[in-house]
């Protein structure tokens, strides 16, 4: 068992170590905006321990694939280092994504006092603009800066643990019995169900909403523990539900010239009265 449970450990490390990072740019935020905070006795250690729970479901989302291959194959007895190689490129990657809203969180909240969300897509339209905006003002750049430094960091981290997983899975096979075998896909389907709950956040009839991050008055507090790629996720699929879809009620041609045409005879109607 202990190729499998090498696995394992390799894979919890990694989760461990993406909600650490998500929680340094939480800390960030709030040494940036705590001045935001007027409720003085709520407690700011929940809003962390609320954070921590909605970047469990990012990771969870992130984490779900590999936690299935890499610990089916460990099952079988095979874990071979380019499994492992392409598991820390997807982690790398996804990760450097999930990443993002985080680090551009803290001028997005002091700008417009609310999370990052869907409302970003509708920059993309002007990416020389939206560059130019973001490059021209300095105090950005750290943020910017502070987003590769703890990406960076991340990624060599990755690397650090691939190394160190990668030599312990050159240990001898496990043996092949049939109890292992399937005690290993029992214990597999398991952390594959723990994973898939993490993403759902939460018991009951709904997953996990925005919501359940406010636990006090304080508006800022509530909003802190919110994860800004959650936000930025559920935000975008919530513009993409029916009932939320913008109402094309005729062209827009023909709205813009009808428009114009009672504006024409607004103003011809207000030249006779006068």
């Amino acid at each position: 068992m202990k190729r499998y449970f090498k696995a394992f450990g390799y894979l919890l490390s990694v989760h461990v170590l993406a909600l650490l990072v998500m929680t340094l740019f939480r800390l960030v935020e709030f040494i940036a905006l705590h001045g935001m905070i007027v409720d003085a006795e709520a407690s700011r250690v929940m809003a962390f321990v609320k954070g921590v729970w909605f970047d469990n479901v990012i990771a969870c989302y992130i984490s779900v694939l590999p936690v299935a291959v890499l610990l089916i194959a460990a099952s079988l007895g095979w874990c071979h280092r380019r499994l492992l190689r392409g598991i820390n490129i997807w982690y790398a990657a996804w990760f450097a994504i999930a990443f993002m809203p985080s680090a551009a969180n803290t001028p997005y909240f002091q700008y417009f006092f609310k999370n990052i969300n869907s409302s970003i897509f509708g920059w993309f339209g002007y990416v020389a603009t939206t560059s130019g905006m973001l490059l021209q003002e300095s105090s950005y750049w750290l943020y910017i800066a502070l987003y590769f430094v703890f990406t960076g960091s991340f990624i060599y981290a990755l690397v650090r643990l691939r190394r160190y997983f990668e030599g312990l899975f050159l240990l001898p096979k496990d043996n092949m019995h049939l109890v292992q075998v399937v005690s290993r896909f029992l214990i597999s389907a398991v952390m594959i169900g723990a994973c898939l709950f993490g993403i759902r956040g939460r018991m009951g009839y709904n997953p996990i909403k925005v919501s359940q991050a406010y636990y006090c008055e304080d508006s800022f507090l509530n909003q802190l523990g919110i994860n800004p790629a959650f936000n930025l996720l559920t935000s975008a699929l919530d513009d993409m539900r029916k009932e939320n879809k913008e109402l094309h009620l005729m062209p827009y041609a023909e709205a813009i010239t009808n428009t114009r045409q009672c504006w024409v005879l607004r103003e011809r109607w207000i030249a006779r009265i006068f």
